[in-house]
């Protein structure tokens, strides 16, 4: 190749980089929603952020209700997470755009 010929601009066979970092991100992104969701206690219901506990006084032996602050996530964010998860992996392989030659 000479210095007065052009630089080849053809794409180099493989996966473009954006399409490896998504499909490794989307997996990572759906099981760290749910390891959080587990560890949060597998709540199957909607997301709390604060929970009764029942205590008892002690010198009256009266039973009461006091609300502690505490965010438990719930099933939604769980399917928001491993949804949004899996659709950045799926995108990766929805197939390119043809480039279609300009006619004049």
């Amino acid at each position: 190749m000479s210095a007065s010929e052009p630089a080849p601009t053809a794409h180099p066979p493989g996966i473009p980089a954006w399409r490896i970092l998504l499909r490794l991100l989307g997996p990572f992104i759906a099981l760290a929603t749910f390891a959080r969701w587990a560890a949060s206690g597998y709540n199957r219901g909607w997301t709390k952020n604060r929970i009764e506990v029942v205590k008892q006084d002690e010198i009256t032996e009266i039973e009461y209700i006091e609300w502690v602050d505490v965010f438990i996530p719930g099933i939604e964010l769980l399917a928001l997470g491993v949804g949004a998860g899996l659709l950045l992996f799926a995108v990766t392989f929805v197939p390119r755009r043809k480039n279609q030659p300009k006619e004049t």
